[in-house]
């Protein structure tokens, strides 16, 4: 399943559980209910209640559990959602180097 990480908000039902690979940098943000969070490698679990926010800071598997009925959004890594405004810049806006150079 893909998920549109820019506009997606999943809900959970109790003990839901959902599995993200490699979304080092991902945030996730608890929008109701209580959400339990581990991540691959990491010996520290979080808790997130409504309103909290997690960046994601290891790569592997993290695992999403909702500790009773939730709801969350996800957001995509800062690097990812630039290069992709970057991209679409480009195509939208002509280069000022070949703007000058029409002109010569």
């Amino acid at each position: 399943m893909n998920i549109a990480l820019d506009a997606s908000t999943l809900c959970l039902s109790r003990d839901g559980v959902i599995a993200i690979r490699d979304a080092q940098g991902a945030r996730v943000r608890c929008v109701s209910g209580a959400l339990w969070i581990t991540q691959d490698s990491c010996t520290a679990d979080t808790i997130l209640l409504p309103g909290d926010s997690i960046s994601l800071q290891r790569p592997g598997l993290t695992l999403i559990m909702a500790l009773e009925g939730a709801s969350l959004r996800l957001y995509e890594p800062r690097a990812n959602l630039l290069s992709r405004v970057k991209a679409a810049l480009r195509r939208w806006v002509p280069r000022a180097g070949r703007a000058v150079q029409a002109q010569c």
